[in-house]
């Protein structure tokens, strides 16, 4: 897995930042509407940023994509805080290949709280890249060595805070910026790497594959996850575009992949037909 021996002290302080950041925004600052539009907003952003760009398109390549929508989302991933695309992928493809066993990088089987986001305090970029093997389709592809740049990343976050700022005030900073990288962050990637392998949240809705692991479908968390939640589908069949298997599941990624279709932004859908 991808553990160090120690703490990686950039990832605590800025996953510290987030968490205490957030429950600052929560409890201590009231948003005018302006700001509640401008989270809004901005989570939906980062949400297609990380279940389309990072999720569906770079890990699962389910259909192709305009390089502006790639960019327009890699930008938005990069405020986010989503990280390294490359390294994301890795992770990913990581994950599936050892879903739920000993080496899965974030399963519950050690503990809930560890696999939603203890690990990353302890995450170690030069393992990760030891299994770049997993991502050697993206090595020369121009939008992963622009995501993944650090500094990139960094400069892209403060100058958009210090616009927040500078165009509202603090609380634009926090719930337009803050708040929804967090949440965004767990409803979309760390509450289905942690929760969706939970069996205890197992749902009778749920109809369940032969998978080999412990997935399972938060169906609840389908609005806020933009369908990421659908779990367990997604691991029966990972490299399709939609996770709603059954007609009663709703995958709202995949709606707004067949409005951008439309549009000519996305094309090649790999579907899944319902049952």
């Amino acid at each position: 897995m991808f553990i160090g021996s120690g703490l990686n002290i950039p990832y605590a302080l800025t996953l510290l930042y987030y968490i205490f950041g957030s429950l600052y925004a929560i409890f201590f600052l009231s948003p005018s509407l302006t700001v509640v539009s401008l989270f809004v907003l901005h989570y939906i952003w980062i949400s297609l940023a990380n279940g389309i760009l990072y999720h569906r398109f770079l890990s699962h390549r389910s259909f192709e994509m305009h390089p502006f929508l790639q960019y327009f989302l890699l930008l938005g991933g990069l405020i986010g805080y989503l990280g390294s695309p490359y390294e994301y992928v890795i992770v990913h493809r990581y994950h599936h290949k050892n879903s739920d066993k000993d080496v899965d990088p974030h399963s519950p089987k050690k503990n809930l709280f560890w696999a939603n986001i203890l690990w990353l305090f302890f995450y170690d970029k030069n393992k990760v890249l030891m299994h770049k093997k997993l991502a050697k389709d993206l090595e020369n592809n121009r939008l992963i060595k622009l995501g993944n740049n650090p500094f990139l990343m960094r400069t892209l976050h403060i100058f958009y805070a210090l616009f927040l700022y500078f165009s509202f005030d603090i609380t634009a900073v926090f719930w337009g910026l803050t708040l929804p990288n967090f949440l965004s962050f767990q409803f979309n990637w760390m509450a289905i790497a942690s929760l969706c392998h939970w069996r205890r949240f197992k749902s009778k809705k749920t109809v369940f594959y032969d998978t080999g692991d412990n997935s399972l479908n938060i169906h609840w968390l389908t609005v806020l996850s933009f369908g990421e939640s659908l779990h367990h589908n997604h691991h029966y069949k990972p490299g399709y575009a939609n996770f709603d298997h059954q007609q009663r599941e709703i995958d709202f990624g995949f709606i707004i992949l067949k409005l951008l279709s439309k549009l000519n932004l996305v094309w090649d859908l790999k579907v899944c037909q319902k049952s």
